[in-house]
């Protein structure tokens, strides 16, 4: 074999590597995009979830202390956060 033959050879089968590496990553960062996009609703819903439960229990103490001290403040309070938590 020629050094011409040899050099063509070699640099068609780096192109060819090349290119598999290429199609094989294009595949990995779709699959990737698509876990990311999952974990994005993951963390969408945890936030939400962690919002209602703050509110909850804002509410319950809200509650406790109305029920120590009976005052309309309290009352909107309870009101205002039962409804902020469920809606």
């Amino acid at each position: 074999m020629k050094l011409q033959q040899q050099l063509v050879c070699g640099f068609g089968i780096l192109i060819t590597l090349l290119l598999a590496l290429s199609i094989s990553s294009f595949f990995r960062f779709s699959m990737t995009l698509d876990g990311l996009v999952e974990y994005r609703g993951l963390a969408v819903a945890n936030v939400a979830s962690g919002r209602i439960q703050a509110n909850i229990l804002e509410a319950r103490l809200a509650a406790n202390k109305y029920i120590k001290k009976q005052s309309e403040e309290l009352k909107l309070s309870i009101n205002s956060r039962a409804n902020t938590a469920w809606s």
